[in-house]
């Protein structure tokens, strides 16, 4: 309440894991860390790092040097341990500029400084912070692939990224690429051994809401996993309670494979369809794109999982002009793909003519998928 007077801090003032001490035959076991000075800056009313010994708070930071007794973690700098039981010693040591002690007792009487001890109890933050709703539901089916993806939480979200040893959060927002990024993972069946790039990412609802979408598009009928990691943290530093445990995992181990939060959800269905068709080299859309595409590919009848799709172009009179398995500097289309490209180039890699092309789409040598005509203008 007043300037005070104090010698060395770690004699007056201790703080103990009442937790812990249960363990400990010897005694309480006091927490390692460190005391800091502060006061008041003249005239502001805000607290500051005093130069002197003259002070009207002392800041206690834990620094655990070991992992707790009894709840066998070890915190980060700076951080108590979840749910612990906090004890704190508190001597009348402590004098004014005119040497009283601390009144401990809160009854005015004088008594002499060094001979009286209090401890106060306080418990560490036990609630926990989790995931409250997404969209799409966990194993909802038919969602739109353009529709954003929206996660809202019960907390808000820390915007600056967390310390961790793996862990690239994405919500301070910046332009990031998600190979780089293990706070949030989008994979799907028909793209397994790679993650989705994001589109655009914001914060909604007061920074509780996580909204964002994908690129590319995701796949008609293809089932969708997110993952989020327990590296995300709230505006208090608490990191994400993913599998409902109720317990920080992150914040001791700090691996993106603590307290994983995931769900799914199945893509909407999608008819087949090639774009552009026809090509024209005039279109600077279309010259930009420099291929054709055949989309939704699952969406055919005979369409297998385990088969690639093989992708053949000819002429109108049958003269095979591209094949996706052998044209050159081409690789065989990989199965789990849903959607093909054609580089309006010949197995020799020339760009083709004006015309009108065949195509057809067979999964493996030869069960047919479909047929059709592109179309290609060179104006």
């Amino acid at each position: 309440s007043e300037t005070v007077r104090i010698l060395d801090p770690a004699k007056v003032m201790r703080v103990y894991s009442y937790l812990d001490s249960l363990q400990n035959p010897t005694g309480f076991r006091s927490i390692p860390g460190t005391y800091e000075y502060r006061r008041k800056s003249a005239g502001l009313g805000k607290i500051s790092a005093a130069a002197d010994s003259l002070a009207d708070t002392v800041v206690f930071t834990p620094r655990y040097d070991r992992a707790s007794d009894s709840l066998k973690v070890k915190p980060l700098p700076g951080f108590f341990i979840y749910r612990d039981v906090l004890r704190i010693a508190l001597s009348n040591a402590i004098t004014d500029k005119a040497g009283n002690g601390l009144d401990l007792r809160l009854n005015k009487k004088a008594v002499s400084p060094g001979t009286l001890d209090t401890i106060f109890q306080a418990r560490v933050d036990t609630s926990y912070f989790k995931v409250a709703t997404t969209r799409p539901a966990h194993g909802e089916v038919g969602w739109n692939p353009q529709s954003p993806i929206r996660i809202r939480f019960n907390r808000k979200l820390s915007r600056p990224p967390p310390a961790g040893a793996d862990t690239m959060t994405l919500l301070n927002l910046a332009a990031f690429r998600a190979e780089e990024n293990h706070a949030v993972r989008v994979t799907s069946v028909f793209r397994p051994d790679k993650t989705y790039d994001f589109q655009f990412l914001s914060l909604e609802d007061n920074d509780s809401t996580l909204v964002f979408n994908v690129r590319p598009r995701l796949p008609a009928l293809d089932t969708v996993m997110v993952r989020l990691s327990g590296g995300i943290l709230d505006t208090s530093g608490l990191s994400l309670d993913g599998n409902g445990d109720k317990f920080p995992a992150w914040l001791y181990g700090q691996q993106d494979s603590a307290d994983l939060f995931t769900f799914t959800f199945i893509t909407t269905d999608a008819d087949f369809y090639v774009f552009p068709n026809p090509f024209r080299f005039s279109n600077g859309r279309h010259r930009d794109k420099g291929s054709i595409t055949f989309k939704n590919l699952n969406s055919l009848r005979g369409y297998s999982l385990r088969n690639e799709v093989v992708l053949r172009i000819h002429t109108m009179t049958g003269d095979l002009v591209y094949n996706s398995e052998t044209a050159s500097g081409s690789t065989a289309v990989k199965k789990l793909h849903t959607s093909l490209d054609w580089d309006l180039k010949n197995n020799h890699g020339s760009l083709v003519g004006s015309g009108v092309y065949l195509y057809t789409l067979t999964a493996g040598k030869s069960k047919l998928l479909t047929k059709g005509k592109v179309a290609v203008v060179r104006d």
